[in-house]
């Protein structure tokens, strides 16, 4: 089984809030997209997912249990 992380970012300026950044991605395993998060970056409710995020997701998608931390991570 081969998992492919690509990821890429977005940028928002505001003149009240300043710069934020997000950052997003894709997974592929075995040449077949199977997680899509695109970044959003805003003032408010922006979407950011780093490369650890998107394997997480990526291996509860395949059945598989993460845990960091004696704590279950489920994203």
């Amino acid at each position: 089984m081969k998992i492919e992380i690509l990821t890429w970012e977005d940028k928002h300026e505001c003149e009240t809030c300043g710069c934020s950044w997000a950052r997003g991605g894709q997974v592929k395993v075995d040449d077949e997209i199977i997680i899509f998060e695109e970044p959003i970056a805003h003032c408010f409710n922006g979407r950011d997912f780093d490369s650890s995020d998107l394997l997480i997701m990526a291996l509860n998608k395949l059945g598989h249990t993460v845990s960091i931390d004696y704590k279950e991570v489920d994203l």
